[in-house]
């Protein structure tokens, strides 16, 4: 079906001019569980509504649970309204015969499929925008999510007619270029930057300038300005770069070397880091790799491979085998292995193409047949004794394992590992760590102390 952004939000479009405003109890109206805008400034809105009184209606939709309402536009209206309620002067009773709500009713579909929900977001966020001045890097954060509902959408069978950017844009209320530029300042800029940008110490003209910068100079730019940075403005941004350019010890080959902040910086050394971390970060992703190929392989595209990679596990997590902990961030995949001391992060692009170098790898050379049948013998020597079992072990041990693996997008996927049984659950070999839920145990063998 096709996507008319405008029949979509229309409830919201025209709340403004509706005349169905009705009085509702304060203790009926919910907040929506996917608002991620901030309520800041509630006492200064309180004291406002006290002194004019309440001048736009809260926009809120019937929900799942009947006779309660979800708040659409208006969360920062409701926790000032409940701030009065709370309070002890005359204010106080100024609601008491409700909250003049207008009622939109114009989604009318299974209130828990995706589309449903996906829709009703967006709801939310079209109205945010219409009734809130927002910051660029809320505009960014907006923007992301925006178009992870649009994809949700389109999962769902809707056409998309023209970019998607435009659609973005248009829900956001803003121009293409606009969003263009917080899509590459959310992507491009390194971590340490990017959380002044969200919290408002890089404007985005500057914050877009360095995001065009490799990450080595901008971890050098952090460096470098230190503090002060609500007063540093693009022609002052331009000739620090300029300045770090210069340097003789920053070379090409140096990417993101955050331990150039130190005195003595040696490209070099930090190479040679750099690519045994790489070695290592490949070596802990072959062992999960299960877990995220699954969702690319309907995705043929390396672009639209990279935003479904970072889309389906950029808020996900969980600890696994080998001792190995993951958690998917906005930024990239970060990998932990207590045991080894390795604690690595790495782009969701560089994920991508190893992801892509360990699925060719295996399609060129499959196991080998004694290792792909059903039920292997255990990995001691035959003749010693050890057999399969199934339910629940009886002794504390280390035992090797077939395991299923099953995330909330991706389907369950059988493995083999070690774990440590301690008498009440499974837990990892050297760390300690309890394997997180999700994980079913098919059998089992446990190995000699040896």
């Amino acid at each position: 079906m096709a996507f008319d952004i405008t029949s979509v939000l229309k409830g919201v479009s025209d709340s403004d001019t509706a005349t169905n405003v009705r009085r509702l109890p304060l203790e009926l109206l919910d907040p929506d569980p996917d608002n991620f805008y901030s309520l800041a400034g509630i006492d200064e809105l309180a004291d406002n509504i006290a002194m004019v009184g309440l001048q736009q209606p809260l926009l809120v939709r019937p929900s799942e649970e009947p006779g309660r309402y979800t708040i659409i536009s208006g969360h920062r209206r409701r926790a000032a309204i409940q701030l009065l309620q709370d309070g002890e002067d005359d204010s106080a009773h100024m609601f008491d015969k409700g909250v003049p709500c207008i009622i939109d009713n114009d989604l009318l579909m299974d209130p828990r499929s995706p589309e449903a929900k996906a829709l009703r977001e967006l709801q939310v966020i079209y109205a945010n925008s219409a009734t809130r001045v927002l910051s660029a890097a809320e505009i960014s954060k907006q923007a992301e999510r925006i178009e992870a509902l649009l994809y949700t959408l389109k999962e769902q069978g809707y056409a998309f007619p023209g970019r998607m950017r435009n659609h973005i844009a248009k829900i956001c209320q803003v121009s293409q270029s606009k969003i263009a530029r917080l899509h590459a300042i959310r992507e491009n800029l390194v971590p340490e930057l990017l959380e002044r940008f969200d919290a408002g110490q890089i404007n985005e003209s500057v914050a877009y300038r360095i995001s065009q910068e490799k990450n080595s100079v901008q971890a050098c730019i952090d460096w470098e300005i230190e503090s002060g940075w609500e007063t540093v403005d693009t022609p002052t941004i331009e000739s620090v770069i300029r300045g770090i350019k210069h340097r003789p010890e920053l070379k090409p080959a140096a990417a993101e070397a955050v331990s150039m902040k130190t005195d003595g910086f040696n490209p070099e050394a930090y190479l040679q880091e750099r690519a045994e971390e790489d070695e290592n970060f490949f070596w802990m992703l072959k062992e999960i790799a299960d877990l995220f190929i699954p969702c690319l392989r309907k995705v043929p595209d390396r672009r639209e491979g990279i935003e479904t990679l970072k889309r389906t596990y950029k808020s996900a997590g969980g600890s696994y085998l080998m001792g190995i902990c993951w958690t998917g961030k906005p930024n990239g995949l970060r990998m932990v292995r207590g045991v080894d001391g390795f604690d690595i992060t790495r782009t969701w692009t560089d994920v991508y193409d190893m992801l892509c170098r360990i699925a060719l790898a295996r399609a060129a050379k499959p196991e080998p047949k004694a290792l792909a049948r059903k039920d292997p013998p255990p990995s001691p020597a035959a003749g010693n004794g050890l057999h399969w079992s199934t339910g629940t072990p009886t002794e504390e041990g280390i035992y090797e394992m077939r395991v299923g693996i099953s995330l909330e997008e991706t389907p369950q996927t059988a493995m083999w590992s070690r774990m440590k049984w301690n008498g009440n659950g499974w837990e990892h070999i050297g760390t300690g760590a309890p394997i997180a839920t999700g994980m079913t145990v098919y059998r089992w063998v446990k190995l000699p102390e040896v």
